[in-house]
């Protein structure tokens, strides 16, 4: 299949461009997108099912007909160049709009085929997605569901990216996201069980940074926002160790390691015996969780039966 990439001719300044239109094949575009995204020629062939000299020759045709330039090769790998960029821009963006138009085509709006490409970082989401999956499936047991555990800075970036069509983050969100509110908990600060509460049911991080504290992985948004107010504060903030997992960080408290806030969300049936815990009073840091998309994305229909589902659940909890 062939398509005409008229949007490029307003972007790059090439005379022939302007003159003529560019038929450009569909399996070129992805393998081009399989190479950025996988870091090289040899391997991104296994991910398109080609070998890698099919994959080189498709990009330098692209590059021919374009008449730019669109890797630097590394001794490691490939970079892309500025016109690089732009192409890999469009391209997935001419992706994204065909993968929606072939998916609506074959499920003919009934939702009988379809794939769900959605992320959610692994603290918290268990409660908030575990009994709406399970009931998204009963509607709709054609949609495979595809997930990506990630921090929310992560997610961001694989939305951007077309990676993701939807995905779980943090307000407030970038503008070039549309999204939709799901949960607003506060954080529960985790404290071992000889640390000086003295009664109190909340604390400020001015209480906390003191002590050893837990945080979460790379790519995790807290982290920043964590980081940000003790600066602004002119607190000194003792990171002793970073983890996703919910449990590893109550047994490390429990041991007297540090301490460490998580979502009230996440802690709900687990045991939390081996430690304090107090509410953080910290508006900044709450958890306001909301599930986001690509504001000029063209959703597949799948996407877009979880927004629906999602929105009828928020209103019935509402």
């Amino acid at each position: 299949m062939y398509i005409v990439l008229e949007e490029l001719t307003h972007d790059i300044n090439v005379c022939a461009l302007c003159e003529n239109r560019i038929a450009m094949n569909i399996r070129m575009l992805q393998m081009l997108v399989a190479v950025v995204r996988a870091g090289g020629f040899s391997r991104a062939a296994p991910v398109v099912y080609a070998t890698q000299s099919t994959v080189s020759k498709a990009v330098q045709t692209v590059e021919e007909r374009l008449k730019v330039r669109i890797f630097e090769r590394l001794p490691q790998g490939v970079r892309l160049t500025v016109e690089g960029e732009m192409v890999y821009r469009h391209a997935c963006r001419i992706l994204d709009a065909y993968d929606a138009m072939t998916q609506e085509v074959e499920a003919l709006h009934s939702l009988e085929k379809g794939i769900l490409r959605i992320g959610f970082p692994p603290i918290g989401s268990g409660a908030l997605f575990a009994e709406f999956f399970t009931r998204f499936h009963q509607s709709y047991p054609g949609i495979v569901i595809q997930t990506h555990e990630q921090g929310c800075g992560a997610l961001e970036s694989m939305l951007r990216s077309g990676e993701l069509e939807l995905a779980l983050t943090l307000l407030p969100v970038p503008p070039e996201f549309t999204w939709l509110s799901l949960r607003d908990e506060p954080l529960v600060v985790l404290m071992p069980r000889d640390y000086p509460l003295n009664g109190r049911a909340s604390l400020r991080l001015d209480d906390l940074t003191d002590r050893p504290f837990i945080l979460f992985e790379e790519g995790f948004l807290l982290n920043d926002r964590i980081g940000r107010i003790c600066r602004e504060r002119g607190l000194p903030l003792r990171e002793c160790l970073r983890s996703g997992q919910v449990d590893f960080i109550l047994t490390l408290v429990a041991s007297g390691m540090g301490v460490a806030a998580l979502p009230r969300l996440a802690l709900a049936g687990r045991d939390t015996t081996g430690v304090q815990t107090a509410l953080l009073d910290e508006d900044e840091l709450r958890w306001r969780a909301v599930l986001a998309w690509r504001r000029e994305a063209v959703l597949s229909s799948a996407a877009q039966a979880c927004i629906r589902m999602l929105q009828e659940s928020t209103a019935g909890s509402g």
